[in-house]
């Protein structure tokens, strides 16, 4: 009478099937392939920006208003201001290029295996509780309640 075990109780929610997952992607598609293949531009004025300020800066102090100033510091003022321009125009490059590599990164992301669930409960629950049967859980429930009062 006593050594039988207490049987699992399903909960209404919990499915006899176990849960399953498997992958799922398009990696290796046509769609994928055109997908990869779609140049990514972000900025393609970068070089030219670049050579429009530096032209500007020529014009500027080559032009008649500066014709008072020595040509020595107005050589030394050009080479100044063209590095500046140069400089910047290399980290515009840099960071043009650094977000290209990002979004070549997520779009190869978007192209990764998802992990899907095939099989087995739609919820994510598969939970068994235990449930002790028989009188005898009931009279040990009402001994220690009625120890406790």
């Amino acid at each position: 009478m006593g050594g039988s075990k207490p049987k699992p109780v399903q909960t209404p929610f919990a499915q006899t099937s176990m849960n399953t997952f498997g992958t799922a992607g398009i990696a290796n598609t046509p769609e994928a392939k055109a997908f990869l293949d779609v140049p990514i531009d972000i900025d393609p004025g970068v070089g030219r920006r670049g050579d429009l300020q530096e032209q500007e800066m020529q014009n500027r102090w080559n032009s008649g208003f500066a014709a008072g100033i020595p040509q020595v510091i107005r050589m030394q003022n050009q080479e100044a201001e063209s590095r500046k321009i140069r400089a910047q125009q290399a980290a515009d490059a840099q960071q043009a290029e650094y977000q290209k590599k990002l979004m070549e990164l997520e779009r190869r992301r978007q192209l990764l295996p998802q992990v899907v669930q095939t099989g087995g409960s739609s919820s994510g629950f598969n939970t068994q509780l235990t449930q002790p049967q028989g009188s005898s859980f009931l009279a040990g429930l009402g001994q220690g309640i009625g120890g406790a009062i």
